[in-house]
């Protein structure tokens, strides 16, 4: 079972995608760190030991210094729009698995949708909601003003109907995404397929309609 790195989308507002994991990382550090107590041990070494031991059990990373920078990353955010992912995909960016601008797209896609859909089966979005969060603004209506520097790779996937096709089955294939259009935005989730997304709405408008008829009886 991978391990999963949490942190709040925001950790990417202004940063090359790397920055913005290593960010990430380090609030997900702090996080975790701020549940240990020094007073809790015998002596620091003690704690300091404990502390780097659960940090690799629980998070996977080895960590030698520097707690009081993670501490600060840490409270430098709220928790809001939480979006995580397995740390081996956070850690494989060393590695330039995703040095490539259509395959960083995808990842940030990825992390946008994670914080939109959170612990819910599937969650109804748009394209300006998405693109929002691909680059770590919480809502559409502060992205307005940061869009014009997203850049030409950004206008031509999510402006031309045939590459945001592309772009969506590429993301169904690569996150396992479940994705079903409507005329007003779409809905996606990471626990259903598109046809389970459909069913889900049909049967929660059935009841609805049910409800309102005895309601009027």
């Amino acid at each position: 079972m991978p391990k999963y790195i949490n942190f709040p989308i925001e950790c990417l507002k202004g940063k090359s995608l790397r920055d913005g994991l290593n960010e990430g990382i380090d609030y997900a550090l702090g996080y975790f760190i701020k549940g240990y107590d020094c007073k809790d041990y015998k002596d620091k070494e003690e704690y300091y030991t404990t502390l780097k031991n659960d940090i690799l059990d629980t998070l996977g990373i080895t960590v030698y210094s520097g707690w009081g920078r993670y501490l600060d990353t840490c409270r430098e955010y709220e928790r809001k729009a939480l979006t995580g992912c397995p740390k081996d995909i956070a850690f494989s960016l060393r590695d330039g698995r995703f040095s490539e601008p259509y395959s960083e797209m995808l990842l940030r896609a990825y992390l946008a949708l994670k914080s939109i859909i959170p612990a819910k089966k599937y969650a109804k979005t748009n394209k300006a909601m998405l693109c929002a969060r691909m680059v770590g603004f919480l809502n559409a209506t502060e992205f307005h003003n940061f869009r014009p520097k997203l850049g030409m790779e950004y206008e031509r996937i999510f402006s031309n109907r045939r590459t945001w096709q592309k772009f969506i089955k590429d993301m169904c294939e690569s996150w396992h995404l479940g994705y079903y259009g409507r005329a007003q935005g779409f809905y996606v989730s990471f626990a259903l397929s598109g046809t389970g997304i459909k069913k889900q709405i049909e049967t929660k408008k059935k009841k609805l309609n049910e409800a309102m008829g005895k309601a009027e009886e």
